[in-house]
């Protein structure tokens, strides 16, 4: 008899491993099972094996009993190099090793035990790479075009030395659209891995790429870092400031911190990269931490002439309210009879982010979770309709503080974006890229291809819309950005700067932006393409209080009745008053009837992971949700 160790593959098992027994002694550490969690069959993955015998004192002062393995599921599919890279993820994000390995192994090929087969058979026969030299990390930041370039050539020259590559993305649409753009003598070798392929398509391009003998490309999103392909020689994270290699649930693993440990792991050369590196991997480079891949471009190269109106005015000049500027109208009926494309951007869906009463100045909010609420149009009239729950109801109401009628419209959404432009000119062509209108990839990626086809077109979109424009568009404006500002977020005004410099970068002939923040320096920075002044300004920002990556922060939630969050977290700040939780409600403080609570640690970022606190903070009951390096603080 035997007792095993086994790390549970799934969300929402919390323990780092459960113990069971079994009678046969062919079983290896790595192996996958299946085991009872909860009346239901989970995989998991071996991580230890001992012989009953030698733990019968243990065993016999336990309070609970061992349970049978079910099944042995085939032979280790991961490379211990992944497997010690998920190890150390898990321990930097202070969640269990079992929901961090979910996060990072497709549930298509767990399924498939032929693809599991064929994975262990294939990763035996591979040859491991022969270096015993740490692998050598750097940043790039530079144009799109430039890193492109310069990724054709590390690839070939990877090739040559027989090993392969993973390009790393944080979309699919982004990962599609790299291949075409390398694909010229390596399509053969060139695979494509993304959770939207066919269960059945997925396997087998699963198995082809473990097959195949020549060195790979491998493009995908942070998902299929688990490929256990043993001649992997540089890794490569593109688009390193995208929020969607954060995950937004437990256990909110970040790919970054994969990529960079499973490179140093497998002794493997990491790069990431991107137009504007975030600023917390700028410090990295400033410090020696990361070298620069290239010389880094502090400054955007762009012909387009850059243009920023003032939707406020000054003085006498103050002008009244417009959806679109004088400027950009004249921009839109230019650019029509000249035949050339306009991508307009607006931060928010709907008519309206925000409805005020005139008589008390309450906000209108959510009768479920208090966030204000966002006017809408259907087809049946006007509804307010609420992003953060999806509360629908009729706008037709009355102030719910003093009873007036007298509700007022603010903020500019797309829907009244649209509105003005079919306003002006009502035969302009017009498309529209955002959650409302557009339902699968494939819908965005049809409706990216004819607004590039038609000429004298307008491309109306939110964020969403930036992962379908590959190519240069003639005009590019920013409508409306300033609800943005009114976040209080200290990553709030690096994703502006972002954005703006996506969209200036993306302008071939003209960029504007209507804004009533025309004097701030995040606007004017990226108008002129200025890098090198932003980071410096938001460092000093940062600095000043004491923000990232002057700190590490780790963000603890929980939510529920008001009274037992309260508890909680009383609980919470006496369990951690040593560290000096900082507590306050959440932004939007109650969601569907659930309050929530957050608690703030400001930590040493050069001690992290410290293993006494990483311990305490998986001690915690599973109430707590705890975010390491959040994305937000709000």
């Amino acid at each position: 008899m035997y007792v095993i160790s086994v790390c549970i593959i799934a969300r929402g098992v919390f323990k780092d491993t459960l113990s069971y027994f079994t009678l046969g002694n062919d079983i290896n550490v790595g192996s996958l099972v299946s085991v009872p969690v909860r009346n239901r069959l989970e995989t998991g993955i071996v991580v230890a094996v001992e012989e009953a015998a030698r733990l019968k004192a243990s065993l016999k002062q336990a309070d609970f009993s061992l349970r049978k393995l079910e099944e042995i599921k085939g032979e280790p599919l991961f490379l211990p190099e992944f497997m010690k890279a998920v190890e150390r993820t898990a321990e930097y994000s202070a969640g269990s090793v079992g929901t961090t390995l979910a996060s990072f192994v497709p549930g298509a090929i767990l399924a498939s035990r032929d693809a599991l087969a064929a994975g262990a058979q294939s990763a035996r026969r591979q040859p491991t790479r022969q270096s015993n030299l740490p692998g050598e990390r750097f940043a790039f930041q530079a144009e799109t075009e430039d890193r492109i370039a310069e990724y054709r050539g590390l690839i070939r020259e990877r090739f040559a030395k027989g090993e392969s590559v993973y390009l790393c993305f944080p979309t699919v649409g982004e990962a599609e659209h790299a291949l075409e753009l390398l694909e010229k003598g390596i399509r053969d070798y060139a695979y494509v891995f993304h959770s939207m392929l066919p269960k059945k398509k997925l396997v087998e391009l699963w198995k082809k790429a473990l097959s195949e003998k020549h060195p790979i490309l491998i493009m995908g999103t942070g998902t299929f870092l688990s490929i256990p392909r043993r001649d992997i020689g540089l890794y490569i994270v593109e688009q390193e400031s995208s929020r969607f290699y954060k995950s937004n649930s437990r256990p909110y693993a970040d790919v970054r911190v994969l990529a960079e440990r499973l490179a140093e792991e497998s002794r493997a050369t990491l790069i990431f990269g991107d137009t504007v590196l975030r600023t917390e991997t700028l410090y990295r480079l400033e410090k020696d931490e990361l070298m620069d891949a290239s010389t880094a471009q502090w400054r955007q190269l762009s012909g387009a002439e850059s243009t920023v109106v003032d939707l406020l005015g000054k003085g006498e000049e103050r002008r009244p309210f417009t959806v679109l500027s004088p400027e950009l109208e004249t921009l839109i009926r230019v650019a029509r009879e000249r035949e050339e494309r306009t991508f307009i951007f607006a931060n928010r869906r709907g008519l309206s982010p925000l409805t005020l009463c005139q008589d008390c100045s309450a906000v209108v909010t959510c009768t479920q979770c208090g966030a204000p609420i966002t006017l809408h149009r259907t087809k049946n009239g006007n509804i307010f309709f609420c992003h953060r729950c999806g509360e629908k109801r009729s706008s037709e109401e009355r102030c719910k503080r003093c009873t007036s009628w007298n509700l007022k419209t603010l903020g500019i959404g797309l829907d009244l974006v649209e509105d003005a432009i079919r306003k002006t000119d009502p035969k302009i062509p017009l498309f529209r890229i955002d959650r409302d209108s557009t339902l699968s990839h494939k819908q965005g990626k049809a409706t990216a291809e004819k607004f590039y086809a038609t000429p004298g077109s307008v491309l109306l979109g939110t964020e969403m819309a930036l992962y379908y424009l590959h190519e240069k568009i003639e005009n590019t404006a920013a409508a409306a950005i300033d609800s943005l500002f009114a976040i209080p977020d200290f990553r709030m005004s690096e994703r502006i700067f972002g954005l703006l410099i996506t969209l200036r970068g993306l302008a071939e002939k003209r960029f504007l932006v209507q804004t009533r923040n025309v004097e701030t320096s995040v606007v004017t920075h990226a108008a002129s393409g200025n890098i090198a002044d932003f980071y410096q300004e938001e460092l000093g920002r940062r600095k000043m209080f004491h923000y990232p990556p002057f700190s590490l922060l780790v963000k603890i939630s929980c939510e529920g009745k008001k009274e037992a969050v309260g508890a909680q977290m009383d609980f919470l700040k006496e369990s951690l008053k040593d560290l000096d939780p900082l507590v306050f409600p959440a932004y939007v403080a109650t969601a569907a009837g659930r309050y929530q609570l957050h608690a703030l640690l400001s930590l040493p970022r050069e001690t992290w992971p410290d293993p006494r606190v990483v311990e305490r903070l998986r001690a915690l009951p599973p109430a707590f949700k705890v975010n390491v390096e959040p994305e937000n603080s709000l």
